[in-house]
């Protein structure tokens, strides 16, 4: 159970930076993790106007190659389009190069690309088909956020913390929804953030998850992921707010929470999925000081608060009743 836990602990820290993480500073991580996951990695910059040949870096004794692509949005249409002509553009780039004794000759090729954890859209893969049947010598890969994922679960625990922030010994984290750990983080957001506290008189009303979820573009998307695992401790975060020592709680985090969400609709008024990561950032933001709980677990325990919020409706919109989910 420790190898799981990790597992999903790394992948949330991994998905919060990646989803953050653009152009130069995507290469930038992923020149990084290269960097620790093999000695001999070199990584190329670009040189005036010859650029970097088609080559971002490379283990020079293995002939293995990378080419790297950071896009702010791989879901838009043309994106998909100019991430495609790159892949090949770029490899045939260095192999001209190549064939001119510049380099050693390529045996492996890996095209790695921020995909966001959405996985790879299929004409991405034919071409790396094809490419592999003109050039059965050379192997061609693909690598996206689960392909870092599993580096990053290779390295010591030192690296990982470089690349990642601090990570606790296993035993530091298992129990990460600790109920004490909610209550430090929640205090801590309540503390920072100044607003004046309402009370709102409208009753709570839970939706469904499905409808909601998906009348928010937010289906088979990282949020959604995330929302869900949230949903499972909300027994922890509603132990905290009916303590009877605590009765203004629930409506000052509720408060605090809309706010945020209403900014980021203002912020980001066409991306749900921006609107989530805004929220969550800030919410980071207001624990940032307290040294005593890992990130990672200030990262599990505001996801379990959005969790709470989305459910009762205080954040992003609630379907129509005659909404219905488009079927597949």
């Amino acid at each position: 159970m420790q190898d799981y836990y990790k597992k999903q602990l790394i992948k949330i820290l991994l998905d919060n930076k990646l989803y953050k993480c653009d152009g130069t500073d995507f290469q930038k991580f992923v020149n990084q993790i290269f960097t620790y996951k093999n000695e001999n990695f070199t990584p190329v910059k670009p040189q005036g106007n010859i650029g970097d040949r088609g080559n971002d870096g490379y283990i020079y004794n293995a002939g293995v190659y990378l080419q790297v692509y950071g896009p702010e949005d791989l879901s838009n249409i043309d994106t998909q389009k100019y991430a495609i002509a790159k892949y090949e553009k770029d490899f045939l780039k260095l192999l001209n190069h190549i064939s001119n004794a510049k380099w050693p000759a390529i045996k492996k090729f890996i095209y790695v690309i921020n995909d966001k954890s959405y996985g790879f859209f299929p004409d991405l893969l034919i071409l790396r088909d094809n490419l592999y049947k003109s050039h059965p010598e050379i192997k061609f890969d693909i690598y996206g956020n689960d392909q870092l994922r599993n580096i990053i679960l290779s390295l010591p625990l030192e690296h990982q913390e470089d690349l990642l922030g601090s990570i606790y010994e296993i035993e530091d984290y298992i129990d990460i929804l600790d109920a004490n750990i909610l209550d430090k983080t929640i205090k801590a957001i309540i503390d920072d953030y100044k607003i004046p506290y309402t009370i709102n008189g409208n009753p709570l009303k839970v939706p469904n998850w499905d409808r909601k979820i998906a009348f928010n573009k937010l289906k088979c998307k990282p949020p959604e992921t995330k929302l869900i695992e949230g949903y499972y401790n909300i027994d922890k975060i509603d132990a905290i707010l009916n303590d009877d020592n605590k009765p203004e709680t629930d409506e000052a985090l509720s408060t605090i929470v809309k706010t945020i969400y209403n900014e980021s609709v203002i912020v980001y008024p066409k991306s749900e999925e921006d609107q989530f990561f805004y929220i969550f950032n800030q919410l980071m933001d207001k624990v940032k000081t307290n040294r005593t709980i890992s990130d990672i677990s200030k990262s599990s325990a505001i996801f379990c608060i959005m969790s709470k919020y989305f459910e009762v409706c205080d954040i992003f919109k609630e379907p129509p009743e005659d909404y219905k989910i488009a079927e597949l």
